[in-house]
C-alpha cells in the first residue's frame, strides 16, 4: 500500500520540523556479557544523536547495553507493528506516525511520546554541484528544473523526511506564486502526483514511485 498525505496548506508547514520520542515499555533482556539490554529503534536522521546518548549513557551505567537500530521513521514503527520485534524506545522523526501508527491502533503498542528536538529541511549541496554558485532561497526549484540537474529525497512510504520534502515542494508553489513546481520537479519524473480540493492537498506516493534518472531517492534522507 503506498502512502497518501493530506493537510491544510498552512498546516503542513507546522508540523514538518517536529522530532519525538516514543516509550513502548517491554521487558529488558540480558546479552552474552550479563548486562542488561536497552533495545531502540529509531529515525535514521537522529544516528548522530543517538550514538552520542548511547556512549554517555552507558558511561553512566556501565551495566546497560545499549543497542541502536536505525531505518526510516515508517519503517522503524512497522518493525514493532507489523513485524512483531520489540523495543524499549522508538524515536520517530515524525510524531504523528506515532499517534496514528502505535497509540490509535488495536492493538496499542504506545502510550506516550515525549516531544524532544525540531529540526528543518533544507537544500543540501557541494562544492562539486551544477550550479553551485547561482543556487539561492529564490531560484532552487529553477535550478532542479534544469535538465542536467539531479536531486534527490527520501523514500515518502518509510520516511517523513520524504514526505515532508514532497510537502515542501507542493507547499512552494503558493509562495513563490508559481502553480506547476511540483508538477515539474516531481510529478513529470515520477508516479507521484498531488491532488488540490478546497484549499487542501493530497500527495499520492504508491509503493511503486518508479523516479527517472531526475531524482535520486534512498530508503532515508542519511
Amino acid at each position: 500500500m503506498g502512502f497518501e498525505i493530506s493537510g491544510g496548506r498552512k498546516t503542513l508547514a507546522a508540523v514538518l520540523v517536529i522530532i519525538i520520542i516514543a516509550t513502548v515499555g517491554w521487558a529488558y533482556l540480558s546479552s552474552s556479557s550479563g548486562r542488561t539490554v536497552l533495545k531502540v529503534f529509531h529515525a535514521g536522521s537522529l544516528s548522530g544523536v543517538f550514538y552520542e546518548f548511547e556512549n554517555e549513557f552507558e558511561r553512566t551505567h556501565p551495566d546497560i547495553d545499549v543497542q541502536r537500530e536505525s531505518a526510516g521513521s515508517v519503517e522503524t514503527i512497522r518493525k514493532v507493528t507489523d513485524l512483531g520485534k520489540k523495543a524499549d524506545v522508538l524515536a520517530s522523526a515524525d510524531y504523528q506516525l506515532i499517534e496514528n501508527m502505535m497509540m490509535e491502533s488495536s492493538p496499542r503498542y504506545a502510550d506516550f511520546y515525549i516531544q524532544f528536538a525540531r529540526n528543518q529541511l533544507v537544500v543540501a549541496y557541494t562544492e562539486h554541484s551544477r550550479y553551485k554558485d547561482e543556487i539561492d532561497n529564490s531560484n532552487w526549484y529553477d535550478i532542479f528544473r534544469r535538465d542536467d540537474v539531479n536531486f534527490g529525497f527520501s523514500n515518502p512510504n518509510s520516511d517523513p523526511c520524504g514526505y515532508r520534502a514532497l510537502m515542501v515542494i507542493q507547499l512552494s508553489e503558493d509562495y513563490y506564486g508559481d502553480d506547476v513546481i511540483f508538477e515539474d520537479l516531481v510529478t513529470d519524473h515520477s508516479s507521484i502526483y498531488a491532488e488540490e480540493s478546497g484549499g487542501n492537498y493530497t500527495i499520492h506516493a504508491p509503493v511503486s514511485i518508479n523516479p527517472d534518472s531526475s531524482i535520486m531517492m534512498r530508503p532515508k534522507e542519511t
